[in-house]
């Protein structure tokens, strides 16, 4: 029996037969399934991203710098022990749901028992570690021993976000993106209904309880979702059989999650190392205002990579130059438009978080942060690559360098307070991307021609020129001067980054 047309398959179908889709030169179903896919994704997670972005904002009001700074400390402390928990099952479930889902149903249901049994067991024992050596860590590591609770609370909010973020993952597999949108606008809401009232009644412990009711109810949205997409793949979820799948944890996981282990550590290290000076907390509320930015300028990125992980992935056989420039192409455009406003113009939002917030150590900060953001966005196709291509031993090595760099540029950068936790980034991003990338390419896992020509290097002096005139405190009249410059240059470079002879054209073939 034919399948039933929908109104909303022939609108998407309309525009993946336009002819502005057409140039990308691949089939119209496989450009619809990107179109929809990113849609939901850009929809959910900006959604989701924004009702989190104006509750965290509230609460950074509420709260102050210096108490702020303690509720984002508690938070990288969860962080760090979370991505022990999750052990990478949630791109582990992206990777091989998208591969089998529809070629091998059963062994769908083994990975995705398999994925369960992973994340409630090792991050059950995270979770009970983590709240029986809270004391230690508020007294001897943190030096706030009134955060023992809020420690014990993240217990509960690490097991639940290593939870909803496998279940996540499994959506973004199954290519269920408008599910996924209902889950992260489900979790936004909770968060901005909950947060700001549980942190001015209970504080820091009050807080970290609201991030776990949302992610708790978000898991219990996503159960439901998840049926669903059992029922229309004729999967069935096998605990007892799982075990037949291990070699996936050796192969992908287990690398996933040692590179995870060499993120979050090495952050929270740096965090540790700037708390435990003199107004350390204070500092640490500072940045943490910033990188909320951070994580609304990456949404956008975020919500391709999924997609794109997906459609790289069916395609892992059948290499596509047009598909490989665009994967890296996109991710650093978008976040390179995002960003710039704010490197140049930090002004634009610092208002937001009142007197408190000191606008001379807020704006140099915010700068910095958007430029090391930019740096993220740059190097987040080559994460999709390796992870298609199972060389995550690859990510680790990289991630080793990073780590390195970023804890020594803490060391020296440290006494800057803020400022010199964000320059310490941008150190550590930009470094590890000259030593990498070229590699990379030269290995032949990225286009050699788009990441490493004169107009990508012209692109990194303009927006290292944007930022030195915040952190040297130029005029702000002055700086404007700059916008319409910038504005051409980047437009110009990028353009001629596209116009290149057809033989090596990067033109964005979705290769979908």
């Amino acid at each position: 029996m034919a399948q039933k047309v929908t109104k909303t398959d022939q609108f998407w179908g309309r525009i993946a037969g336009s002819r502005l889709m057409a140039k990308w030169d691949t089939q119209g179903s496989q450009r619809q399934r990107f179109l929809v896919g990113a849609f939901w994704s850009v929809f959910g997670a900006g959604f989701g991203q924004g009702l989190s972005l104006i509750a965290n904002a509230i609460v950074a009001r509420l709260l102050g710098p210096e108490k702020y700074g303690e509720l984002g400390i508690v938070y990288s402390t969860v962080g760090m022990f979370g991505v022990l928990a999750g052990l990478g099952m949630s791109t582990t479930s992206v990777r091989y749901i998208a591969a089998y889902r529809d070629t091998d149903p059963e062994r769908s249901g083994r990975i995705i028992g398999l994925s369960y049994l992973v994340t409630w067991g090792l991050g059950g024992l995270i979770s009970v570690l983590v709240f029986i050596i809270a004391p230690f860590l508020a007294h001897r590591i943190l030096a706030a021993p009134h955060l023992v609770q809020g420690l014990r609370v993240g217990a509960l909010l690490l097991l639940l976000s290593a939870l909803e973020y496998v279940q996540l993952g499994l959506l973004a597999g199954f290519e269920a993106f408008s599910s996924v949108t209902v889950s992260r606008i489900t979790h936004g809401v909770v968060l901005l209904a909950t947060l700001p009232p549980t942190v001015l009644r209970w504080g820091v412990s009050g807080g970290t309880a609201a991030m776990a009711a949302a992610s708790g109810l978000s898991c219990l949205v996503n159960l439901v979702l998840l049926r669903r997409q059992y029922a229309n793949h004729k999967v069935v979820v096998r605990f007892t059989q799982a075990k037949q799948e291990l070699s996936i944890l050796f192969q992908f996981s287990i690398p996933a999650a040692v590179s995870g282990l060499l993120v979050s550590p090495v952050v929270w290290v740096s965090n540790t190392l700037v708390v435990n000076q003199p107004q350390g907390y204070v500092a640490m509320g500072l940045f943490q205002a910033a990188a909320q930015w951070q994580r609304a300028v990456m949404f956008l990125p975020a919500a391709f990579s999924n997609v794109l992980l997906v459609l790289l992935t069916q395609r892992r056989n059948r290499r596509s130059d047009n598909l490989e420039q665009f994967n890296v192409l996109s991710s650093w455009i978008v976040g390179l438009v995002l960003a710039t406003p704010l490197i140049l113009f930090p002004e634009l939002v610092s208002w937001i978080y009142g007197e408190r917030y000191s606008l001379g150590l807020l704006a140099p900060t915010l700068s910095l942060v958007m430029l090391y953001t930019v740096i993220t966005s740059y190097k987040d196709g080559l994460a999709r690559v390796l992870a298609v291509r199972s060389l995550m031993w690859w990510g680790v090595l990289s991630n080793v360098v990073w780590g390195v760099l970023l804890i020594g540029g803490t060391l020296l950068f440290r006494s800057w307070g803020a400022k010199g936790l964000a320059a310490a980034y941008v150190l550590a991003y930009g470094l590890n991307t000259i030593v990498f990338v070229p590699f990379y390419v030269k290995r032949g896992l990225i286009p050699r021609k788009v990441l490493l020509s004169g107009q990508a290097l012209f692109i990194w002096a303009v927006l290292l020129v944007l930022c030195l005139s915040v952190v040297l405190q130029m005029p702000l009249w002055q700086r404007a001067l700059l916008v319409v410059p910038t504005i051409m240059g980047l437009y110009g470079l990028f353009r001629q980054l596209f116009v290149v002879d057809r033989a090596s054209s990067v033109q964005v073939d979705a290769g979908v």
